[in-house]
């Protein structure tokens, strides 16, 4: 039952903040299509040329790790007639589990690349890098329980948050730099339809791997699955940060969008009221 058990919250633990936070990014984007119009589309234009080829080349590292054949890439199209700015074609073997558990983690791939990408980008600033290691290691120096996993977790985000937007940070002229690329990169690693569709059906697969290997784990020894448990949560921690991240940028993009949204119909408003009384 224990493995059964720590089985479940690894998945849980692997899946949640990727599924969360991607689906947080999604709906962001979404609204600020919505909000700005034809405005937003251009912006989604001029910010793909850094976006989708980290979108694209996620995907396709993911089709090289898992043994998928790509049969056509685009990192970058400027063709409207089909309103995909780029693209990865792929074709696997139906039969082979390591391939369809591949589906799987090639349609969330824009979500590691994404995370690389920010976690490269906060070298830029100084002291970035030095400094979120220092934030996150001792929250996850001493932990065994799944709660101790989600507090560190927790705990982590926020005290990387409140370095983010520490005066030191947003005196660095690197800083605002990092914000448009992050705000780059967030408009474009969210899910679309193909990705989601890749998700259902490798998700089934990689949840039954899980299980096999914490079975595997428990025959070599308890202290081997806690090992396993520990490099899973530190991974896991370092991702949901950056992860988090995306979602901070897409939520500023969102509010930043609103506010331009509020004030072009507050002048439309005007406008209409001066025509009224004219």
């Amino acid at each position: 039952m224990e493995i059964v058990l720590n089985a479940v919250l690894q998945i849980v633990y692997l899946l949640l903040p990727l599924l969360a936070c991607g689906s947080i990014v999604s709906l962001c984007n979404r609204a600020f299509r919505a909000m700005t119009g034809a405005i937003g589309s251009r912006v989604m234009f001029a910010t793909s040329l850094i976006g989708t080829p980290i979108h694209e080349l996620g995907h396709a590292f993911g089709c090289i790790l898992f043994g998928h054949k790509i049969t056509e890439m685009r990192l970058i199209s400027f063709d409207p007639s089909d309103g995909r700015l780029g693209y990865v074609k792929h074709t696997y073997n139906k039969h082979s589990v390591y391939q369809r558990i591949g589906n799987f983690f090639i349609g969330i791939a824009p979500l590691f690349s994404g995370c690389a990408i920010l976690l490269l980008g906060f070298t830029w600033i100084p002291g970035g890098v030095q400094g979120v290691y220092d934030l996150i290691s001792p929250e996850v120096s001493d932990v065994s329980t799944a709660f101790q996993m989600l507090k560190a977790t927790g705990t982590s985000v926020l005290n990387v948050f409140a370095a983010f937007f520490s005066p030191k940070m947003l005196s660095s002229p690197w800083w605002w730099l990092y914000v448009v690329l992050g705000c780059a990169v967030a408009l474009h690693v969210n899910f679309d339809g193909e990705d989601a569709e890749d998700c259902v059906s490798g998700v089934a697969a990689f949840c039954l791997i899980v299980f096999l290997f914490n079975g595997i784990a428990a025959l070599v020894g308890k202290s081997f699955l806690h090992r396993c448990n520990r490099g899973l949560m530190i991974y896991n921690t370092y991702m949901t940060v950056f992860l988090c991240l995306a979602v901070l940028f897409s939520v500023m993009i969102v509010v930043l969008s609103a506010l331009v949204f509020a004030v072009r119909l507050a002048c439309g408003a005007r406008r209409k009221h001066r025509h009224e009384n004219v």
